[in-house]
């Protein structure tokens, strides 16, 4: 049986995503990758951490601090993409902006992983961390990041999107 960490995590996964095509050419996978969908989980990001910092009780200042750095990773991948609708890589060498944005909401999910006794365990912030977590391993996927964690979430990445404002 195939599992959704293994789907996540393939090549196959990044030929199947609507804006995302790859190609290999001697050992070398290059990913080209709609601008929209980069700012929409951009933007997830950055609402996902707006949304989550008042709940998260004494780290919400950290919180708070990493949407206005998603905010500013953002706008690098936008001005590094130059008016073009379209972003082309090699999955070795992922532009910086891309890497940092995806870091941050890599950041957000391990700050918060370990709180207890906060509102975060209210079903409200269990749906925003989960389309976070969803976004960040779609995301991931997507650009062929070797850092990103594939999560098995229940939610798809319309879903996901919706629920953290993007879009």
């Amino acid at each position: 049986m195939i599992s959704r960490r293994f789907i996540l995590i393939s090549p196959f996964v990044l030929a199947t995503l609507p804006s995302c095509t790859t190609s290999t050419v001697n050992g070398v996978t290059t990913v080209t990758i709609n601008l929209t969908s980069i700012t929409a989980w951009g933007e997830a990001i950055a609402n996902a951490a707006t949304l989550l910092a008042p709940l998260t009780g004494a780290l919400a200042p950290v919180i708070a601090a990493i949407a206005q750095t998603a905010q500013t990773d953002l706008a690098a991948v936008t001005a590094s993409a130059g008016g073009a609708a379209v972003l082309t890589f090699a999955t070795g060498s992922v532009p910086a902006a891309i890497e940092s944005l995806l870091a941050d909401g890599q950041t957000i999910l391990t700050d918060i992983s370990g709180l207890t006794g906060t509102t975060l365990n209210t079903s409200v912030a269990q749906t925003y961390v989960t389309a976070l977590r969803t976004v960040v391993s779609v995301f991931g996927a997507a650009i062929g990041s070797a850092s990103a964690t594939p999560e098995e979430t229940n939610m798809t990445e319309a879903q996901a999107l919706t629920v953290l404002l993007a879009r």
